[in-house]
């Protein structure tokens, strides 16, 4: 698909490569409130580990997820495979409070002898059933029906290490931060970050983390975090960007993503058209209601092919269920442009905006 409507995503907070054992434990420190340290290169979120971002660890290190079902939390396959020789030892911090773990799920197209190369990486995605459902948070879907592409850019979250970690600094909860990376690359199923784009990276303990796209006010998973090139120092506990190294995401919408998680359908989902339609559609009514209110024929023709326009372009996102209202809307619009009196341009706006308003009732699901 070519670009997004809107202008498309944009930020918003709510040597190979590293062996993939490097990048999925980090040592543990003992549990403490959330402290604001910086990410590598990104910012606090000291409040992370009571929201849907989850940190995961047992006697051997952590990883980072994020809640996508009200049980459910996606990973890496890396961090599912090195944490759960013994699931009755992994322990999740998610939504405020604490959950074991009763099943640990991974693409098993993904070989952990392999290393952390992309043909490798795309397959690192995994899913960790928990205790018991988690009250209180709302899960991050996942985004379907509109693929990443070069360019746009995404929130990264994870409790990895950073360049102000200290040797046994803001490791675990308090290490809850959130950086903003551009997609340099689209490859086979990974999604590719330039450190020297985005100015931020990925570190220990960050993978399996969420890399979140938003759309208006919306937000949801397109990518998990599987590896990074970066200057990890073991002797200090620090992490500092390398130079013209990479962050790597698994695709979540590649086929491969896809067909492991179509075995379980109680994750959530949600359409990007959906999103689209839903957003812009919000945004031209206002536009609409506006013009509703003009005296002047020629304003209200000039304005109504404008937002004609606009609705036009929504028209590839469509999903059959919208398509209808939709091509109203457009033919109330076009019939404005053309009319030959105030009243018939504005009873034609009019129409217009009922049509808009049932569109955006529809919302996203």
């Amino acid at each position: 698909m070519q670009g997004k409507p809107s202008g498309g995503f944009h930020r918003r907070t709510f040597s190979p490569l590293l062996v993939l054992a490097v990048f999925c434990c980090v040592p543990l420190n003992v549990w403490a409130k959330p402290k604001a340290e910086s990410l590598l290169g990104g910012y606090a979120a000291t409040d992370l580990w009571r929201g849907p971002v989850a940190y995961i660890e047992d006697s051997q290190g952590s990883c980072s997820g994020i809640l996508v079902g009200t049980r459910e939390v996606l990973t890496a396959a890396h961090c599912v495979y090195f944490l759960s020789a013994a699931l009755s030892e992994v322990i999740v911090t998610v939504g405020g409070g604490a959950y074991g773990v009763t099943q640990g799920y991974y693409n098993t197209n993904w070989n952990p002898a392999a290393g952390a190369g992309y043909s490798n990486g795309k397959f690192d995605i995994g899913v960790l059933v928990l205790s018991s459902d988690v009250p209180g948070v709302l899960p991050v879907p996942i985004g379907v029906d509109s693929a990443p592409q070069v360019g746009e850019w995404g929130s990264v979250f994870g409790y990895g290490i950073n360049e102000e970690s200290g040797v046994f600094g803001a490791n675990g909860l308090g290490a809850g931060t959130e950086a903003y990376v551009k997609i340099s690359r689209v490859l086979g199923g990974v999604l590719i970050n330039y450190h020297v784009v985005s100015g931020a990276s990925v570190c220990a303990g960050d993978s399996g983390g969420p890399l979140v796209q938003y759309y208006g006010d919306f937000g949801a998973v397109s990518g998990v975090t599987s590896a990074g090139t970066n200057y990890e120092n073991f002797y200090y506990g620090t992490c500092e960007l390398g130079g013209y190294g990479e962050s790597v995401f698994v695709d979540l919408q590649s086929s491969h993503s896809q067909a492991f998680l179509s075995n379980f359908p109680t994750i959530q989902r949600v359409s990007w058209k959906n999103i689209f339609v839903f957003v812009d559609t919000l945004e031209h009514l206002n536009s609409l209601q506006a013009l509703a209110n003009f005296s002047s024929l020629k304003k209200i023709r000039k304005n109504s092919a404008k937002l004609l326009k606009k609705f036009l372009g929504l028209k590839p996102y469509a999903r059959p269920e919208r398509l209808q209202l939709l091509r109203s809307v457009i033919k109330a619009l076009r019939s404005a442009s053309k009319a030959a009196s105030v009243e018939s341009a504005l009873l034609k706006v009019q129409g217009a905006i009922f049509n808009a308003q049932d569109l955006a009732a529809l919302g996203v699901h």
